[in-house]
C-alpha cells in the first residue's frame, strides 16, 4: 500500500514504518518495569491498540487519495518485469533475493530480543537484573539506526550509495556480534556488541524495502514474497537458535547466529546489483545467464519495437538516477 501511494518516493516512508516498529520494541519492555501486574500490562497494550485502531479508521483511505505513483511511472525507476512473462520464466527473482535477506535480518533481530535474557542468565556476563535493560538498549540502538537510515534516504540517496551503505550496515552489525564472541565474559563487549548490532541492523529492513522499490514494479505478489521471507525468518531463525542451543551448542550459539544473519544477506546484495545493472527485463532465465555467462539477454529472442524503446528509455533514466538522484528522474 505504501509503495502504491508514494511510488518511487516510498523509501523513507517504508523506513518510517520500521522506525515505529522499533520504538514499540523499546517501549514494550518498559511496561514490565512500570507494573508487574499482568492484567495492567494487558490493559495498557489494549488501550494502545484501541487508539491505533481509531486513528486508522479516521485516516483517509489510500484509494481516495491522488496517486503520486502515476506521476513517476515508468520514468522513476526501471520496471524489471514484463506484463506477460514467458510461462517458463519466474519474474520475481529480485523479490526472492530480498526475501532471503529479510529472513535473516528479521530472524536475527527476533532471536536477539527473545534469547539475550537467557544468554545473560547462563553466561553471567552482566547481572541478570540488567537483562531487561539490555533488551531496551538493543531496541534503542535499532530505533536510532532506523532514524539515521530515514535521514539518509531523504537526502539524495542514489542506488549506488544505497548498496554501499547496506554493505556497511551488514559488516559492522556482524562485527558487533564478533566482539561478543571474542570476549564472551566481558560486560563491556556485551553492551557494545548489542548496541552496535542494533544500530547497524536498524536501517537494513528499510533499505531492503527501498531497494525493492527502486528495482521492481509495485505488485501485491512481489511484496508478498518479501513479507513471506520476513515472517518465515521471525519464526525459523529463533527456532534454529533454541534447538541448536539445547542440543549442545551452548549460549554462544546466539551471537553466532546473529552474526550469520548479517553475513548471509551479503551475497544477495551482490546478486541483486548484478541482475539489475542493465535495466532490461529480469526473469529467472535472464538471471541465470547473467550469473553464469556474464550476459544480460533481452526478454525475448526477437524483442519488439516497444521492448527496444522501453529498454532504451529506462537505460537513460537509470544512468540519470546514479548521477543526479531523484531530481534527474523528474527531468527524464
Amino acid at each position: 500500500m505504501t509503495r502504491k501511494v508514494h511510488g518511487a518516493a516510498a523509501g523513507p516512508w517504508l523506513g518510517s514504518n520500521t522506525v515505529v516498529f522499533s520504538i514499540s520494541g523499546a517501549l514494550v519492555p518498559l511496561i514490565a518495569l512500570v507494573t508487574s501486574r499482568l492484567l495492567a500490562q494487558c490493559a495498557i497494550l489494549a488501550a494502545v491498540t484501541g487508539i491505533g485502531t481509531i486513528m486508522l479508521y479516521l485516516a483517509p483511505s489510500p484509494g481516495n487519495l491522488p496517486d503520486p505513483a502515476a506521476a513517476f511511472e515508468p520514468k522513476q525507476r526501471p520496471v524489471l518485469k514484463t506484463e506477460t512473462p514467458e510461462k517458463s520464466s519466474f519474474p520475481y527473482v529480485i523479490e526472492v533475493l530480498a526475501a532471503w535477506e529479510a529472513l535473516w535480518l528479521i530472524g536475527g533481530k527476533v532471536a536477539a530480543t527473545s534469547y539475550f535474557t537467557t544468554y545473560v542468565d547462563e553466561t553471567q556476563a552482566i547481572s541478570p537484573g540488567l537483562a531487561g535493560l539490555l533488551i531496551v538498549a538493543l531496541w534503542v540502538g535499532i530505533s536510532a539506526g532506523r532514524l539515521v537510515g530515514i535521514v539518509d534516504q531523504m537526502f539524495e540517496l542514489t542506488t549506488d550509495r544505497l548498496y554501499r551503505h547496506m554493505y556497511i550496515q551488514l559488516w559492522f552489525g556482524a562485527l558487533g556480534m564478533a566482539a561478543i564472541l571474542a570476549f564472551p565474559n566481558s560486560s563491556t563487549a556485551l553492551w557494545f556488541g548489542v548496541v552496535a548490532y542494533g544500530f547497524f541492523n536498524g536501517p537494513t529492513i528499510g533499505y531492503v524495502y527501498d531497494l525493492c522499490n527502486r528495482t521492481t514494479a509495485a505488485s501485491e505478489k512481489g511484496m508478498s514474497i518479501v513479507m513471506f521471507g520476513l515472517n518465515l525468518g521471525a519464526s525459523l531463525v529463533p527456532f534454529a537458535v533454541s534447538w541448536t542451543w539445547e542440543n549442545g551448542g551452548g549460549p554462544l550459539v546466539l551471537p553466532e547466529f546473529i552474526m550469520a544473519s548479517h553475513l548471509l544477506p551479503i551475497p544477495c546484495q551482490f546478486l541483486i546489483r548484478k541482475f539489475t545493472k542493465d535495466p532490461a527485463v529480469v526473469t529467472w532465465r535472464v538471471a541465470k545467464q547473467a550469473l553464469f555467462e556474464g550476459t544480460s539477454p533481452p526478454c525475448s529472442e526477437k524483442p519488439g519495437k516497444l521492448d527496444t524503446e522501453r529498454t532504451s528509455l529506462l537505460s537513460g533514466v537509470e544512468s540519470a538516477s546514479l548521477s543526479h538522484g531523484p531530481a534527474a528522474y523528474n527531468a527524464a
